[in-house]
């Protein structure tokens, strides 16, 4: 059972994470409207445009764990339903975010046409990953001491 002090912990994680995702999803859009313009072509390399395309799906899996696990941190202590919904679309965004992870380290070390917006993707990818797994792994040690639906 989990003591109100370690659902604070993890919406202290929480918090970043939602604010992350949106940031996550605002760059790839507005990078894709720079890269799609209908006035300016800008020719990106394979790694960019896989980027952009991963990162929406993984902000968006990372925004409806943070949303699984704000629902979990206020509900009640014993509800298992809410505490498997949270930890396993916390490892769902953790294993996007570790696409979008390899994708980003890659694009940080080729570069691009759109080094600004996609500099700054990659980065905010590579610390959306982190946070991610520091969400796993608050959620794990809030969730494993319980022992499991039976309450030993």
């Amino acid at each position: 059972m989990s003591t109100g002090l370690q659902r604070i912990h993890a919406g202290i994680v929480i918090i970043p994470m939602t604010i992350l995702s949106i940031i996550i999803i605002g760059l790839a859009g507005a990078s894709y409207e720079d890269v799609f313009s209908s006035t300016d072509i800008i020719l990106v390399n394979a790694v960019s445009t896989t980027l952009m395309s991963y990162a929406v799906p993984a902000a968006t899996v990372a925004l409806a764990a943070a949303i699984g696990g704000a629902c979990y941190a206020m509900g009640k202590p014993e509800s298992w339903v809410a505490a498997a919904t949270a930890l396993s679309t916390a490892l769902v965004a953790w294993a996007f975010g570790l696409i979008v992870f390899g994708f980003a380290c890659k694009q940080s070390a080729v570069g691009g046409e759109l080094a600004g917006k996609l500099k700054g993707l990659s980065g905010i990818c590579i610390i959306l990953f982190l946070v991610e797994t520091i969400y796993v792994a608050v959620l794990h040690l809030i969730v494993a001491p319980s022992g499991g639906p039976t309450g030993t």
